[in-house]
C-alpha cells in the first residue's frame, strides 16, 4: 500500500506568501496551484484509505472517524486558503 503524506504546512511557502508583494504574481499563482494539487492528491488518497478501512472493519470505530474527519478538515481549510489567496491576487 502506498504511503500517504501527512498534511503539509510548508513554512517556507507561507513565509514567501507573507512577502508576496515582492514576488511575481504569476510565480505565486503557479506555486499556489502546485500546492493545491499536492493537497488535493493527499486528500483523495486519504479518502481512498478510509474506504479501505471501512471495508476491512465493516463499521469504522469512532476514533478512526474522528481522525479522518480532522484530516479532511485540515486539507479543506488549506485548499480554501489557497483559493482565497489566488482570488486576491487575480483581483476577483
Amino acid at each position: 500500500m502506498e504511503k500517504v503524506k501527512n498534511t503539509v504546512f510548508p513554512a517556507t511557502f507561507y513565509t514567501a506568501l507573507t512577502f508576496m508583494e515582492n514576488l511575481n504574481n504569476d510565480d505565486i499563482v503557479n506555486s499556489l496551484e502546485k500546492q493545491k494539487q499536492e493537497i488535493t492528491e493527499v486528500y483523495k488518497s486519504m479518502k481512498a484509505g478510509y474506504k479501505l478501512k471501512k471495508k476491512a472493519f465493516g463499521k469504522v470505530p469512532d476514533n478512526i472517524n474522528i481522525i479522518f474527519d480532522n484530516m479532511y478538515e485540515q486539507c479543506e481549510l488549506q485548499l480554501k486558503s489557497i483559493e482565497a489567496i489566488i482570488k486576491s491576487i487575480k483581483g476577483n
